[in-house]
């Protein structure tokens, strides 16, 4: 799960992609050329194992 999230704290939109590399290229772009990206975290990347 991803989200972008304004710097108020306001969610702006959510989305499920896969960790793979598909997946974390269209993380890079989902937000658009027009947004500004103050900060990114990935979290639990480490805790997650497919079954």
């Amino acid at each position: 799960m991803a989200a972008v999230i304004r710097t108020v704290g306001a969610l702006l939109d959510t989305r499920d992609l896969p960790a793979t590399v598909v997946g974390y290229r269209a993380l890079l772009i989902w937000p658009g050329p027009s947004a500004l990206c103050l900060r990114a975290s990935v979290e639990g990347t480490t805790s997650y194992k497919p079954h």
